[in-house]
């Protein structure tokens, strides 16, 4: 059974479990397909791996359907290199250079910029909401001059009018910033180099403090993004994707690859693949994988599903124009 969904983006089924790659986007045009219902959607944030097309932010539905996004082209926005999810369902989108300095993450509700936070000195390296006062964004910025991601300051804003929370320095080692898993007041997480760090700000101080915090050992291979819903957390490494919840020891479990077909048939990334970013979605994770499969793909980025003993679902297939470099749920 073969369904087209006109100009946009185009969608494969066969009978029964089995499922080939079930969708190409196609970013030329994301907003030719109907707007995204109420609940939660998920934003997958596309830049140009060849001229001649523009970047583009892709949205799809809780049942991973297409519905509409957005293209933001670079000589009005800059380069898209981030993509944060809110819980009222607007979307945090970074970029790097552009105007207004050399980074700036702007917010959209639907196709509509409604707030941004600008950079003269960095780009956004991660955006998330995060349970400070209320909601807050935080925003981990790195350098403008360099094209690895690595911390140079972290900011914090109120959602309700994204007035300043406070400005922190960042280390090299710093990749992304989270909500705090243990779910306490007044805490937010960072991935790094080495693990899951959980820090709190205490009223009067200069710095934030990990006195006592939460601990979570990673596995040798530097952490790409990082997603966590309650207290459950994944992480995206450069050769798979690693796992920790509450209960179990204070390290993480993973990394796990693209190792066995969820389907028959289903094709799988080559080994030396990159797991770049990544959003949970129940017991498994959906990963953005950048490279080309096993057998040889016109394309070289992929959306899989997979589930902690390796099992992969092939769900979207990117065209070689464009490189998907974020993901995030928003109205989660």
């Amino acid at each position: 059974m073969r369904w087209v969904v006109p100009l946009a983006l185009m969608i494969v089924a066969l009978p029964g479990c089995r499922r080939d790659p079930v969708m190409r986007a196609n970013p030329t045009d994301p907003t030719r397909v109907s707007e995204c219902p109420a609940g939660p959607h998920l934003a997958m944030g596309l830049h140009l791996r060849t001229s001649g097309a523009e970047p583009a932010l892709l949205r799809f539905d809780a049942s991973l359907q297409p519905c509409r996004g957005i293209s933001l082209p670079d000589e009005d926005w800059g380069a898209l290199v981030e993509v944060g999810g809110l819980s009222d369902g607007r979307d945090a989108v970074g970029f790097s250079g552009g105007r207004g300095g050399s980074g700036a993450v702007v917010i959209f509700d639907g196709d509509r910029e409604v707030a941004r936070v600008e950079s003269d000195s960095y780009r956004p390296i991660s955006i998330s909401e995060v349970a400070i006062e209320g909601g807050a964004l935080a925003i981990l910025w790195g350098s403008a001059s360099s094209s690895s991601d690595s911390g140079e300051a972290l900011e914090l804003y109120r959602l309700s009018d994204l007035s300043l929370i406070g400005t922190y320095d960042a280390d090299w080692e710093d990749k992304v910033v989270a909500p705090a898993p243990s779910g306490q007041a007044a805490r937010f997480a960072q991935v790094e180099y080495d693990g899951l760090q959980e820090y709190r700000l205490d009223p009067g101080g200069a710095e934030p403090s990990t006195t006592g915090e939460l601990q979570v050992a990673l596995t040798p291979g530097a952490p790409n993004d990082a997603d966590v819903v309650g207290g459950q957390v994944v992480v995206a490494q450069h050769d798979g994707v690693s796992w920790w919840s509450p209960g179990l020891p204070e390290a993480f479990l993973g990394p796990v690859h693209c190792q066995w077909p969820a389907f028959a048939g289903t094709p799988l990334p080559e080994a030396d693949a990159d797991y770049i970013a990544v959003a949970q979605d129940g017991d498994a994770a959906l990963v953005l994988v950048d490279g080309e499969l096993e057998g040889g793909s016109d394309e070289q980025g992929f959306l899989y599903r997979i589930t902690r003993r390796g099992e992969c679902e092939l769900l979207y297939a990117i065209p070689d124009t464009h490189r998907a470099v974020a993901l995030a749920w928003s109205g989660r």
